[in-house]
């Protein structure tokens, strides 16, 4: 994966730009890790934002489609219809549509760009984005239409054009001098004549081409002034014969705000379809699964950092542009502030390791020479590696050469870490989108959860010991033969591209080879390669089956079978590899009744006594689908078995994250860190401005004035108030503040009144009261209640 380079962590670079990144552990890192650290986060942060970019225009794509097929199909038919009427519009209406595009207005932009660029490259309409900021008063808005409509086209007579200063520019010249020999002069006046001269002077230009469409797109209708939009339906109304226009309406609110803000002799005039494209849940499910949740790029987010994501999202701003602004954040913040995110790398997916390239090249070995003795004891102190270290079976003195010898440590523990970090990810990848597609075969609609919520799950505790999974594997034991069928074969479809021949891909590979001799026995084919009993005894052995033992034994079930007493018990065991005892098969295969199922089970042979509890027979009663389904003794066997191994795959891959070694290291939960960034905290801000005036007035006199907690008579009124407030209990007597207030006042050169200072103390006492620091009290009229405590 990476080119064997040598270390050059003695070389400075003075030429890589760093953008703040600054020396880690106390100073001691060296200068080449520091812009190690830079130019990984730079390109894994530049691989996620392409990669978001793509969800978002693959999420954005249908709606595009359908929002520019609506506009061109609404203008065509208006086309058609002025055609068979002498050129004038039947009723002078303005195509429009009402884009309903969710209430976060922050994300329109992208969707607005990727609109007027679609019309533009696909259908060559003449698109003019109208935002409500500059759009005052008609004649601005006007004067912007023109001027930007007429500048586009221009523009696109000289692209067209290989020789800039020829027929282009002539043809321009052209459309000017026609316009003033009619009354009109270009610039400046910028009216509905001169773009009505203009479009019929361009439709001359090419007659066969037929009339290019012009669409006005007003991105937040909210905003605009309500006469404005008035004077200009009228205006375009009157020429829509002439001109043929559309109008895109922006909405963040309600599709019903258009006939709330426009009176209805105004809004006849327009031809209203309404469109809802509230795409931002969509693409925040499509940028966690496609992201967050395979940690392709080495760092994940841990459960409260995701969890603030969400919350975010979906309880505060409703934003997928300040969601991936909080995910850059994070990024930046474990790249800037973590000395060991140089190992990033070696935890990422092969096609995805982010690379750092020229002098800064580097292979796992050259790093690790590179990394100080402070970054391994960094290593060894995470609470995830001192569990794993204490839990190794080595005598002292190996136990000590682990803990002292840094390459030791280095090459024999943490790469197999690192490579069972990345292992895990990989398969909780596959586990949670298999058992996503299990809820959906449920007709449960409580049990579909979303992708994101099942990894929130999974991220606070083990999946499989929530109430959830439990409720889905039930629901999953009732489905019927046709469904689990298919279900299956999805998941083996989904398992094959990721079998390997090394490490955990055995596991894997065991899993696809018992699904599908599961749908060969739902499927009643002939000589599957097991039974049934054959599957739960490999299911029930603790231990790792290797390919080879696992060939030994389907080879030796299968000769068996072709023998003719494939139900024998001592024939399967016969065919267990050495070191793996079979468990005793149980014959509920061979019963057709529901008691006769419960009996056997009760008189299975050499059943440890946990087994043969009635809790336990009672849970596996519950696979039994219902008799409406007709199915057969094998195939609801069958359906045992399935449950009984995804249920077993669920378990070793649906757990926490914590439960990994090196978590720490590669799960970003900075929850805290994040909420300061991103989410406002007015109280603390308000209370530092009173109590700190200085760090926000910079003025002369309280620079002066080191001490933090005096009180000086140039402080702001409210300033002085606030530091007296805080010396006081719940209830604060006002003549007593008053007294304080004017004593601290008297120092004043100015020497204020008696009167003044009073009208200042209730100006000043006003201003706290409705900052909410106080209040008035019917127990005492001469006193106020004081309503916040604590520090700031």
């Amino acid at each position: 994966m990476l080119h064997n380079f040598d270390s050059v962590s003695e070389v400075v670079l003075p030429h890589v730009s760093l953008s703040g990144f600054r020396k880690l552990i106390n100073g001691k890192e060296s200068d080449h890790l520091i812009a190690l650290r830079h130019q990984l986060y730079t390109q894994v942060w530049s691989a996620i934002r392409g990669e978001i970019d793509e969800c978002l225009a693959h999420v954005h794509e249908k709606g595009l489609q359908q929002v520019t097929d609506r506009i061109i199909q609404t203008a065509e038919a208006m086309e058609s219809i002025s055609s068979t009427i002498s050129g004038a519009q039947a009723f002078n209406e303005i195509p429009t549509l009402s884009l309903f595009a969710g209430i976060n207005l922050q994300d329109h932009d992208i969707l607005y760009t990727q609109i007027a660029q679609r019309l533009r490259t696909q259908h060559q309409c003449f698109v003019m984005v109208l935002p409500s900021g500059q759009c005052t008063n008609p004649k601005t808005t006007m004067t912007m239409i023109v001027s930007e409509l007429i500048g586009k086209v221009r523009d696109r007579i000289l692209l067209d054009h290989d020789d800039v200063t020829g027929i282009g520019e002539v043809e321009f010249q052209n459309l000017v001098r026609s316009a003033k020999s009619q009354g009109f002069n270009v610039p400046p006046s910028y009216d509905i004549k001169t773009l009505v001269d203009w479009f019929r002077h361009l439709k001359s230009r090419n007659p066969t081409d037929g009339a290019p469409l012009i669409v006005l797109v007003f991105k937040d209708f909210e905003g605009f002034d309500q006469s404005t939009l008035e004077t200009l339906i009228r205006i375009f109304s009157e020429y829509c014969g002439e001109l043929p226009v559309s109008f895109v309406f922006g909405i963040a609110t309600s599709v019903d705000c258009v006939q709330q803000a426009l009176p209805k002799h105004v809004s006849s005039l327009l031809q209203i379809e309404s469109i809802n494209l509230q795409l931002s849940a969509e693409s925040v499910n499509r940028i966690i699964d496609r992201i967050l949740i395979p940690g392709h790029y080495g760092l994940s987010l841990g459960y409260e950092a995701y969890e603030h994501l969400l919350d975010q999202f979906f309880l505060h701003n409703f934003s997928v542009k300040a969601l991936v602004s909080t995910l850059q954040y994070a990024f930046m913040d474990y790249f800037y502030a973590n000395p060991l995110s140089v190992l990033v790398s070696f935890v990422a997916s092969p096609d995805r390791a982010p690379l750092a390239t020229g002098e800064l090249s580097y292979t796992l070995d050259s790093l690790a020479r590179d990394m100080a003795e402070d970054h391994f004891d960094i290593l060894r102190m995470q609470p995830s590696v001192r569990e794993y270290l204490e839990g190794l079976d080595l005598p002292a003195k190996a136990l000590f050469a682990v803990l002292d010898d840094n390459m030791l440590f280095f090459n024999d523990h943490l790469r197999p870490l690192m490579d069972r970090l990345r292992h895990f990810r990989l398969h909780y990848t596959l586990a949670i989108r298999c058992f996503q597609s299990m809820q959906e075969c449920c007709d449960q609609s409580s049990l579909k959860k979303p992708l994101r919520i099942i990894h929130l799950f999974n991220l606070n505790e083990d999946l499989f010991r929530t109430e959830h999974y439990k409720a889905v594997t039930k629901a999953f034991k009732r489905l019927n033969v046709e469904t689990v069928t298919d279900f299956i074969r999805s998941c083996v479809e989904a398992f094959l591209p990721h079998v390997n021949d090394q490490g955990e891909g055995n596991r894997v590979w065991v899993i696809i080879r018992m699904l599908q001799d599961v749908i060969r026995g739902l499927c009643n084919e002939p000589n599957p390669t097991v039974t049934p009993d054959t599957v739960r005894m490999i299911l029930q052995t603790d231990r790792t089956i290797h390919q080879a033992d696992l060939e030994q034994l389907l080879t030796g079930v299968t000769a068996t079978q072709q023998g003719g007493d494939s139900s024998d018990q001592s024939s399967v065991q016969t065919a267990v590899p050495s070191g793996l005892s079979a468990p005793p098969m149980t014959p509920h295969r061979n019963s057709s009744m529901r008691n006769d199922l419960y009996m056997s089970l009760l008189t299975g042979a050499n059943r440890t006594p946990s087994a043969a509890t009635p809790q336990r027979i009672n849970r596996r009663l519950m696979v039994l689908p219902d008799q409406s389904q007709n199915l057969t003794d094998a195939q609801i066997g069958w359906i045992q078995v399935a449950y009984e191994c995804l249920d077993q795959f669920f378990r070793r891959t649906l757990r926490c994250y914590d439960r990994v070694t090196l978590h720490e290291l590669f799960y970003y939960d900075n929850k805290r860190l994040l909420k300061k960034a991103f989410n406002a905290q007015p109280r603390a801000s308000v209370q530092t401005a009173l109590g700190q005036p200085g760090l926000y007035i910079r003025c002369q006199c309280c620079a002066t004035h080191k001490e933090v907690d005096a009180i000086h008579h140039s402080h702001d009124d409210t300033c002085v108030l606030y530091k007296l407030y805080l010396e006081c209990g719940r209830l604060i007597n006002l003549y007593d503040w008053f007294v304080a207030f004017s004593s601290i006042k008297e120092g004043d050169p100015r020497h204020p009144s008696p009167k003044e200072l009073q009208a200042r103390f209730v100006r000043g006492i006003s201003e706290l009261q409705f900052l909410g620091f106080i209040k008035p009290t019917t127990r005492k009229t001469d006193h106020v209640i004081r309503l916040t405590w604590g520090a700031m």
